[in-house]
């Protein structure tokens, strides 16, 4: 498959949102990407409870042209979490999400080959061979993928374990903290649409505000690339019970 955003050297092995700092982040080399993979997790969770094991239930990508910032396509599946299979009420207040939806959805196992495999075909039919995936904070792939993962006895694939902060690009590109996703939509006097934490309105949005930032001659340096320093996922810590992150 397509090759995004490497550390050289390192190993293969590997929304509630992901706790700062439970793992450390790494600045990772310069790289030159034809294509942007904007990502948002939902997953379960609960008002003031610690879920364990926290799970993701949706799984969407944005397509994004990584020089004039227009969506390309979109991949969208919802999740069936295993081990807290019903979504608490709490959780589809938040995400909008229904019990119907999760418990039709594919594993994690199954949904994570299928948007491998479409992120491929998507890559093959643009003649792009590189992307980086785009998040709104470094929860998502700092430390959410690494615990589902974990939990499904899965290494985190190449591609999953590094990334780009829309906030780091930002500050970088602006001069002044990037916030919350709303914060930085009315900064770029952009209305948010959609659902707040539905992870397919919030990548949607999150893409909205990399293009706006690419108008105004954002770039992507080192600076701006993140790794995770625990490949084996032997580094994730406990995630708070909602998407804090945003």
């Amino acid at each position: 498959g397509a090759e995004c955003v490497r550390v050289p050297g390192e190993a293969e092995d590997g929304a509630g949102r992901a706790e700062a700092g439970a793992s450390e982040v790494r600045a990772a080399p310069m790289i030159v990407s034809a294509a942007r993979s904007v990502l948002d997790f939902e997953a379960t969770c609960d008002d003031g409870v610690r879920v364990k094991p926290q799970e993701v239930i949706e799984l969407p990508i944005v397509l994004v042209d990584a020089q004039s910032g227009a969506v390309v396509d979109e991949f969208h599946t919802y999740v069936r979490p295993v081990h807290h299979p019903r979504l608490t009420a709490f959780c589809t207040k938040l995400t909008g999400i229904q019990q119907g939806w999760v418990d039709e959805a594919p594993v994690w196992s199954e949904a994570l080959v299928q948007a491998q495999e479409w992120l491929d075909m998507k890559l093959s039919e643009l003649g792009w061979s590189t992307c980086a995936f785009v998040t709104c904070g470094h929860g998502d792939l700092q430390t959410m993928v690494v615990q589902q993962c974990a939990v499904s006895g899965q290494h985190v694939p190449e591609r999953f374990r590094q990334w780009v902060n829309i906030k780091d690009v930002f500050r970088s590109t602006l001069g002044k903290p990037g916030g919350g996703m709303a914060q930085m939509l009315k900064e770029l006097s952009l209305s948010p649409e959609g659902h707040h934490h539905s992870g397919l309105d919030d990548s949607r949005n999150i893409a909205r505000i990399l293009a706006a930032l690419l108008r105004r001659g954002a770039t992507l340096d080192a600076s701006a690339v993140s790794s995770s320093a625990h490949p084996s996922g032997a580094g994730a810590k406990g995630l708070r019970t909602h998407c804090s992150d945003r």
